[in-house]
């Protein structure tokens, strides 16, 4: 793996090392750093002045090496892995194969492995195969207590770790769905490592609340993660400026962020601290104009709108009723300030879709479409409107659960279908995630492959 160029946040001294740590991210550098709980698990471990951490990566057909030191995964005590996709556990699979490591854990003696993040909720089933703890709750509740036990113990350490609370031996997972634990925590999570080259390069990540208020049929996040938590604008503004000096360009990142009370006043606060901001994700009806225009500003001058769905049965099924004129009343808003792009995300694939609904979806992109034309008249230029359309995965834990997903070659149709419909309207760009990726998203979060399945189905991977 190349050199990176990367700009720490904290310093990590250390004293005599008691354990090296390789913690896994088994995804590129590029996706893996831009992750706020893999850069959390990071901060977390490396707090401890005897534990020597490395990082991993996923580089395909290479053998993994460390980004610290070059050094191979089998020469490191204990392999902690922060799984965010279903898919990563092919790539976690394919990295120990290519080092040598026996995958299950009744041959591996060593090293010992340790897997946790919200993945892992729907992945137990084969990570039982895997895994010698499986951990389904915050880090900043669970680490602590891995730590202790592998610190205070020889041996199978992982024996001694309590099990429960989210936390579990592979004995104890008695199903393939283990749900998410959520714990209160007092801090934000935060970026401590800055790059240039990760997906948000070098932008300060800031979390500023967790879970959602808004439960739509289909998340996960706002099933899995308990009651909503905000984080005091205190404590944003605090961690925020430990950025100060090292970079001007902050993303706030929640589920939805306009559920924090205080969220048009924190944006005023960092814009006054010099910041640029980015935003993850916002309830598009609560936005008030000055607000509206203050995301538009800091965003250089783009609009993100998801309405998910077009027609009132769809919006009703989903449990996201925001009329069309909603969101046609903020893209009137947006060109009369002059936006660049338009990005609008929706899903296919709905229980019970019709020809009609999809037709409404083409018919709100249009008129979408319609309305940024006329900002040419007063600035010289219409936005791009990038439409991302993504088949819906029904998951474990939230309301779709008893759904199937729909045949790939069906949703292929519809794509090509709704590519065609939109073909010819000036600066409209279609993309999302492919049916046969979230076919395989959806078998292996409800563990329709056999673990000798997907074993098979990683070595082959290059």
């Amino acid at each position: 793996m190349r050199k990176r160029e990367e700009i720490f946040l904290y310093p990590y001294p250390k004293k005599k090392i008691q354990k090296r740590i390789a913690l896994i991210f088994p995804e590129r550098y590029e996706v893996g750093m831009a992750s706020l709980g893999f850069q959390g698990v990071y901060h977390l471990l490396q707090s401890y002045p005897f534990l020597s951490v490395e990082r991993f990566f996923y580089e395909g057909e290479h053998k993994p090496l460390s980004l610290e030191t070059g050094r191979p995964l089998e020469e490191f005590d204990v392999l902690m892995v922060s799984l965010s996709f279903e898919v990563d556990i092919l790539h976690l699979i394919r990295m120990l194969s290519l080092s040598g490591i026996p995958l299950e854990n009744s041959r591996r003696s060593h090293p010992s492995i340790v897997v946790g993040g919200i993945g892992c909720s729907l992945l137990a089933g084969y990570l039982k195969h895997l895994a010698n703890l499986i951990i389904t709750t915050n880090a900043e509740f669970a680490l602590p207590l891995v730590v202790e036990a592998l610190l205070s113990h020889e041996g199978e350490w992982w024996n001694f770790c309590s099990s429960g609370e989210g936390i579990f031996r592979p004995e104890d997972i008695l199903s393939q769905h283990q749900a998410f634990l959520s714990h209160p925590v007092s801090n934000p999570l935060h970026t401590v490592i800055l790059t240039p080259d990760n997906e948000f390069p070098m932008r300060g990540l800031v979390e500023i609340s967790r879970s959602c208020l808004y439960r739509c049929r289909f998340c996960l996040v706002s099933h899995l993660y308990g009651d909503y938590q905000a984080f005091s604008k205190e404590s944003i503004l605090a961690t925020a400026s430990l950025y100060q000096g090292k970079t001007r360009q902050l993303g706030l990142v929640a589920a939805t962020l306009t559920n924090h009370p205080e969220f048009e006043s924190i944006i005023d606060e960092l814009n006054r601290m010099g910041f640029e901001l980015s935003f993850s994700a916002f309830r598009i009806e609560t936005l008030s104009p000055s607000l509206l225009e203050k995301i538009i500003t800091n965003e250089k001058k783009t609009l993100v709108l998801a309405p998910e769905a077009a027609s009132e049965k769809q919006k009703r099924l989903i449990r996201k009723m925001i009329p069309n004129e909603t969101f046609l009343e903020k893209v009137r808003q947006a060109t009369a300030i002059g936006i660049k792009r338009i990005k609008l995300y929706f899903l296919i694939g709905l229980p019970d879709e019709t020809e009609e609904d999809l037709q409404e979806m083409v018919t709100l992109i249009k008129e979408i479409v319609s309305l940024s034309k006329q900002q040419a008249k007063t600035y010289g230029y219409t936005p791009e409107i990038i439409v991302d359309i993504n088949p819906l995965v029904p998951k474990p834990f939230t309301d779709f659960a008893d759904r199937e997903i729909e045949e790939v070659s069906q949703l292929k149709k519809k794509i090509l279908s709704l590519k065609q419909r939109l073909h010819g309207l000036g600066r409209v760009f279609v993309s999302g995630e492919s049916p046969r990726r979230a076919k395989l998203q959806y078998d292996l979060a409800w563990g329709k492959l056999s673990w000798e399945e997907i074993v098979h189905m990683a070595r082959k991977e290059t």
